[in-house]
């Protein structure tokens, strides 16, 4: 597929016309709404895969919408600069910078015995809690 999208349009000019069209209007083309979900199964263990708790649905769009998808947080970024101190949604080196900062925040509230509150969240497994009666509703639709 993207073979052929680059024979039809080598220099991604088309591409760039079509998505800044998108954007002015601000509609995205019904076809392109379409997408392609799929079961993975968590685990490689054939008596458990009854279980629709032991499948993931992932989902796949088109390869022209997943590269709207990652021109657009590009532009937005070049319209509305991100804070040096934003970590979500952002290319970053992992976990060690976040945990370095936590760090130092405790040892200076410890040092100079100061309240510290601290917020923690996980999105660990975020995305194998998905509610197991809307996937089988939306399976069945």
């Amino acid at each position: 597929m993207k073979g052929a999208l680059l024979l039809w349009d080598p220099k991604g000019a088309k591409l760039s016309h079509m998505f800044s069209t998108w954007l002015v209007s601000g509609i995205l083309p019904m076809v392109l709404r379409r997408c392609r979900t799929s079961l993975i199964p968590k685990t490689s263990e054939v008596s458990l895969l009854s279980d629709i708790n032991q499948w993931h649905p992932i989902t796949i769009a088109s390869i022209v919408l997943r590269l709207f998808s990652r021109v657009l947080p590009n532009r937005m970024t070049t319209a509305c600069p991100i804070h040096l101190r934003q970590r979500g949604f952002v290319k970053s080196p992992g976990c060690s910078e976040k945990l370095i900062i936590l760090e130092n925040l405790m040892r200076t509230s410890k040092t100079e015995r100061l309240a510290l509150a601290v917020v923690f969240v996980d999105f660990a497994k975020a995305f194998d809690t998905i509610f197991c009666s809307l996937t089988s509703i939306f399976f069945q639709n």
